[in-house]
């Protein structure tokens, strides 16, 4: 009877450090779960900071084309102009010769 108890607090001593160490090993992946799920959550905030960047990268690069386009209608404008008082200068000046020779 003194061996069966024996025997038996062994098994339950056993049976409790194999508790224990389940439990650890549990609280481990319970922390490798965690630690997975923060590296997660960083990569999904970088994923969106990464994209919010690149939405204003976008609107930016839009907004430039719009002034560039701006900008050359203007000067293809100035362009025009000059070339039609230099024609109207031209136009006169060829009046002003014609009446001169008659």
């Amino acid at each position: 009877r003194f061996e069966q108890e024996r025997l038996a607090k062994e098994a339950e001593e056993a049976n409790a450090v194999a508790v224990r160490e389940r439990l650890l090993q549990a609280r481990i992946a319970l922390k490798a779960r965690s630690s997975e799920k923060a590296r997660l959550i960083k990569d999904f905030e970088e994923a969106k900071l990464a994209e919010y960047c690149l939405a204003k990268d976008v609107e930016e690069a839009r907004l430039q084309k719009e002034q560039n386009l701006e900008e050359a209608r203007l000067a293809e404008q100035e362009r025009l102009k000059e070339e039609a008082r230099l024609a109207k200068e031209a136009h006169l000046a060829k009046e002003e010769r014609l009446k001169e020779e008659a």
